[in-house]
C-alpha cells in the first residue's frame, strides 16, 4: 500500500512546490529576498538559517544556523558565513556590530567584518534586551 498525504495536508497538493523565503522590507515597502528555497511536494524546505535580525543598513542579517544554532551572517545575495559560536542575538548596534548574550552572566559585541567578540560580565545578562535606534532619515 502506498503512503500518500491527503491533498489538504500542510504539504499542499501533489506536484506543488513549496517555497520558504527570508525577506527584508525597507521603509518604502520594497521587498528584498535575502534567501529563498523551493522544494517539491512534502520535501524539506527548511532554510539554512532562522531567527534573523536585519542590520541598520539592510545589507546583513544576524541569524541562527538551522542545524547547529550557531550565529551565521546572511548577506543580501543569500550567502551565509558562520561564526562558529552559539550566542543569543539581541540586535544590531550599527551596521558593523551586533549585541549578543554569550551566557547567563556575559553579553558581547560581535564585529561583523572579522567576527571578533568583545565581552562584558553583567549580572543577569540572560535578561537583557536591546531597543535599537531608528534611522536618522525618518
Amino acid at each position: 500500500m502506498e503512503n500518500q498525504q491527503p491533498a489538504n495536508s500542510y504539504c499542499g497538493a501533489p506536484g506543488a512546490t513549496v517555497t520558504s523565503t527570508i525577506t527584508a522590507i525597507d521603509w518604502s515597502g520594497t521587498e528584498h529576498d535575502f534567501i529563498s528555497k523551493s522544494a517539491a511536494y512534502c520535501n524539506d524546505t527548511q532554510l539554512p538559517v532562522n531567527g534573523c535580525f536585519l542590520s541598520p543598513d539592510g545589507t546583513l542579517m544576524a541569524c541562527n544556523d538551522s542545524t547547529s544554532q550557531a550565529v551565521d551572517l546572511l548577506s543580501a545575495n543569500g550567502a551565509t558565513r558562520g561564526l562558529g559560536r552559539k550566542y543569543v542575538v539581541l540586535g544590531w548596534i550599527d551596521a558593523d556590530h551586533f549585541l549578543v548574550q554569550v551566557d547567563a552572566g556575559t553579553i558581547g559585541v560581535v564585529s561583523t567584518p572579522g567576527g571578533a567578540l568583545s565581552t562584558l560580565r553583567l549580572d543577569h545578562a540572560d535578561q537583557v534586551s536591546l531597543a535599537g535606534p531608528l534611522p536618522g532619515a525618518l
